[in-house]
């Protein structure tokens, strides 16, 4: 969502809702869930799944309230919206085909939801989205068992179905990704051994009634020689450690992780991203895991930017652009301005290397609008003119915002040079009048900012350096009155204000050894000594450490 949803009838100076409080308010309208009320709940549950589309019990919710108090069509809609919106949630999966399978036991939709459609949805669910997951194993079993069924309810044997579950078991077993058949030891599962005594019942149950199908201690055998090679090395036992923490962690909780179970989602992440990129972005089922946890730790802006920059490090935009694109919708209305700001960046620098001008100029008109009080986009934007070599526009993004980023020390700084560069740089070629009222225009700026309000004394201490800055610049560019009067300035402002006045003379005496001559290092280092009576260094010591 690109911003919070704010109930019309509060105040727009109080808080929105917090995401209890939406919950709590939701628990209680399901509470008190009448025919009368259902639309009033479905649209406040709609809201809210808008701004928290990863919480899947209350998708379940909605759809369990829709067929109780209005039909199954629309229920079975509410379940269709949420797998197309979360559909790497395996609970959701889970949730839809018990449904689908509750519609099937209905006059009105048994030839719509026939055993063989239920196993085609169990196909569809663990073949394209969430076969390979960690979590993935009750489907799994649901889906074997009920196969199995169906194949032992006929009296003559079905070859085919039978090779499917054999084939199944196999690609469990083995470890083998259905994405990547040569790579072997990768898809583990939560509670695999259950997964192996299933399949010595099945075997035995088919066998019984179809011998044909082989020897069931030949099959067995090779069975638990397979799961042995997949679970038992420690490449798999250290992955299976780290995938502990999954399984008592919901699809979707907004409290805060622990620390250490952060860090434990982190460590796995991490490893999956760095095995993607050295696949070139290629690896289908690391991207699989990656979503899986993606959809876990969608809270944490790190998780989306760290696969978006391996994506984009493969040299996959539009992969990397889709991302984004995904994060931005997904992220709920209770992150902060900090999540937005780092994914519009992101976005920027991917339709920048896109070279995709229409989309670019669109975002860039978006964010000058919805975003302009916000010092990182602001930042974003003057880089981006900047790098497009468009510097009037860099310069007038700055002017115009520089004021509302005085609160961050380090955006301040950054502008401030990116200022400086740009105006040299757009400047470059004109007399040496203008260049010079072009110098102290800037200066002037930098002076206001100085005596604006709420600038803190570190951000004091940055805009004289950066002053200092300014007109060492000016002169090594041949503008020796702007260098002189910029820096007497400097010296008359803070000569009674000693803690301000040090860094700036420390920095520019560093400036003078490269670029000054002896007599200035000499009148800057006796300024700074009757500045600071204690000072240590002398300007023979300043000499000794430039040798």
């Amino acid at each position: 969502m690109m911003g919070l949803k704010v109930d019309s009838k509060r105040s727009q100076n109080m808080a929105p809702l917090s995401f209890q409080e939406r919950s709590d308010e939701l628990s209680a309208a399901h509470a008190a869930l009448t025919d009368a009320s259902f639309d009033e709940y479905k649209t406040k549950t709609t809201l809210f799944l808008d701004d928290y589309p990863y919480c899947y019990e209350y998708w379940k919710k909605l759809a369990s309230a829709t067929l109780q108090h209005r039909n199954m069509d629309e229920a079975l809609l509410v379940y269709q919206q949420a797998i197309d919106t979360i559909p790497y949630c395996w609970q959701l999966w889970a949730g839809y085909i018990d449904f689908a399978k509750q519609c099937g036991a209905t006059p009105a939709y048994s030839h719509a939801f026939t055993p063989e459609v239920i196993v085609q949805l169990y196909r569809l669910a663990l073949d394209e989205y969430v076969g390979e997951a960690y979590m993935s194993t009750t489907l799994w079993k649901d889906y074997l068992q009920l196969s199995v069924d169906q194949i032992l309810a006929s009296n003559d044997p079905d070859q085919e179905a039978i090779n499917t579950i054999l084939d199944a078991y196999h690609y469990i077993f083995t470890g083998v990704s259905k994405s990547d058949p040569s790579t072997t030891g990768i898809i583990l599962r939560a509670s695999a051994t259950t997964l192996l005594s299933l399949y010595e019942q099945h075997i035995n149950a088919l066998i019984a009634k179809f011998p044909s199908v082989g020897d069931p201690d030949q099959l067995l055998s090779k069975a638990k020689a397979d799961f042995r090679g997949c679970y038992s090395t420690d490449t798999a036992m250290q992955r299976l450690s780290l995938y502990t923490c999954i399984d008592k962690r919901p699809f979707y909780h907004h409290s805060a992780f622990k620390p250490e179970l952060l860090s434990r989602f982190r460590a796995l992440y991490r490893a999956l991203v760095d095995k993607l990129v050295t696949l070139n972005g290629h690896g289908d089922w690391v991207s699989v895991e990656i979503q899986s946890i993606l959809c876990i730790c969608c809270d944490y802006i790190d998780f989306w930017i760290l696969y978006i920059r391996a994506l984009i490090q493969s040299q996959l935009f539009s992969e990397a652009l889709d991302i984004c694109n995904m994060a931005l919708s997904r992220c709920h209305g209770g992150s902060s301005g900090a999540v937005l700001s780092a994914l519009h960046i992101e976005k920027l620098q991917i339709l920048e290397l896109q070279e995709d001008s229409p989309a670019l100029d669109s975002l860039v008109t978006t964010l000058s609008n919805d975003f302009a009080d916000d010092s990182l986009i602001v930042l974003a934007l003057a880089k981006h003119h900047y790098r497009q070599k468009r510097y009037n526009k860099c310069n007038d993004v700055i002017c115009r915002h520089i004021n509302s980023c005085r609160d961050s020390v380090p955006i301040l700084r950054s502008l401030c040079r990116l200022l400086s560069a740009s105006l040299f740089a757009s400047h470059g070629d004109t007399s040496n009048s203008t260049m010079d009222q072009e110098i102290f225009r800037l200066d002037k700026i930098y002076t206001d900012i100085l005596k604006g309000p709420s600038l803190s004394r570190d951000g004091i201490k940055v805009m004289v350096l950066e002053r200092i800055a300014l007109a060492q610049t000016a002169r090594e560019c041949g503008h020796l009155h702007c260098f002189t009067a910029i820096r007497d300035n400097i010296y008359r402002d803070y000569a009674s204000d000693i803690d301000i006045l040090e860094p700036a003379l420390h920095a520019h005496i560093q400036w003078l050894q490269i670029h000054g001559q002896l007599a200035e290092i000499i009148e800057t280092e006796m300024l700074l000594l009757r500045a600071v009576p204690d000072h240590l260094y002398s300007y023979v010591d300043s000499i000794a450490k430039g040798a």
